[in-house]
């Protein structure tokens, strides 16, 4: 937790390739010491090619960096969980912040 008890976090453009929200959650582990909580908004293109806008802030649960998708849903879900929502990121942005201790 940073001075005064604030959480830091740190909201950045969407990049169309998931490795780099990857890099970005390592960074940001590094310099604040702690468990990072990822999270976009935005345009983003489901399997059948369809785009959706997200408009509030969605857990991103799992990365397929072959693919360049990304999971979203709870980050305690698996791979190969059916309830994830596989998306490719188009246009919006992701957030960067302190994992709580709840989880």
């Amino acid at each position: 937790m940073g001075a005064l008890g604030i959480k830091e976090s740190v909201v950045l453009p969407l990049p169309k390739h998931i490795d780099v929200i990857r890099h970005a959650a390592l960074l940001y582990t590094e310099q604040y010491q702690v468990a990072v909580r990822i999270q976009i908004r935005g345009q983003v293109m489901l399997h059948d090619n369809t785009i959706c806008l997200i408009p509030n802030w969605v857990s991103i649960a799992q990365f397929d960096s072959e693919l360049d998708l990304l999971g979203l849903g709870d980050p305690d879900m698996t791979e190969d969980d059916e309830n994830l929502l596989w998306v490719a990121p188009l246009d919006g942005e992701f957030r960067l912040s302190e994992l709580d201790s709840g989880g």
